[in-house]
């Protein structure tokens, strides 16, 4: 199944966010990182399987899969064949 994936701006603004706050320490840290996500995103659009349901967001398809220390959540159509990466947090915010 070939899914089509968008990014919220929220789930953009929170890329730059998390980018900005690593290139301080280390720029390629921070690069790492952001491609990372990026990465991560296209495989749970490979895989959607892989991402969980989280139920309290119902009748919503809202999943979340884990890459690095981050999560990322998702907003699933698939009739429509459509992913939309709706955030992106580190685990150790709090939120």
């Amino acid at each position: 199944m070939a899914l089509n994936a968008t990014w919220s701006q929220e789930a953009l603004d929170d890329l730059k966010r998390l980018y900005d706050f690593l290139v301080p320490n280390d720029a390629a840290a921070a690069a790492r990182s952001t491609l990372d996500l990026i990465e991560g995103v296209e495989f749970v659009v490979n895989n959607p399987g892989l991402a969980v349901k989280l139920p309290q967001f119902a009748p919503d398809d809202i999943r979340r899969a884990f890459v690095s220390r981050y999560e990322i959540r998702f907003a699933f159509d698939l009739q429509l064949d459509q992913i939309d990466v709706v955030r992106i947090f580190s685990q150790r915010e709090d939120r």
